[in-house]
């Protein structure tokens, strides 16, 4: 299920090993990858950077993925940009963790562990935008 359209994805996770095997599996579908390993520089990555979308874990240390995700939100509105669609990766699957996750701005959401093919499903049309 590889994609034809040059899609660039940031990874956003504390977690070395989630970070590779989601890098891994973007590279195999034709996906350019980046990475980040918090909030904060998911956020100064997005400043220098245009990615089709974001791959957002929640929790992280130094800033977490609701308050990177709000941030990325206000800073789009203040320069105009346009919304980078935020994707929360994420262990709680109860209906608050899927409200607070639409409350801070992102876009949808995939339960952990991550099955590829929902993954693909939800990125690969952002890249046909």
């Amino acid at each position: 299920m590889a994609s034809s359209a040059k899609i660039r994805i940031l990874v956003v996770d504390d977690e070395e090993i989630n970070r590779l095997f989601l890098v891994d599996l973007l590279k195999m579908n034709n996906i350019e990858p980046d990475q980040a390993q918090n909030g904060l520089d998911a956020i100064k990555k997005w400043e220098n950077n245009q990615y089709t979308a974001i791959l957002m874990d929640i929790q992280m240390p130094r800033m977490d993925g609701f308050d990177a995700t709000r941030a990325i939100r206000k800073l789009e509105k203040e320069s105009g940009r346009p919304e980078t669609p935020i994707i929360a990766i994420t262990a709680y699957h109860s209906e608050e963790s899927k409200f607070e996750c639409t409350n801070s701005g992102m876009t949808t959401y995939i339960p952990k562990p991550v099955v590829i093919a929902d993954l693909l499903k939800i990125i690969l049309p952002f890249g046909e935008q």
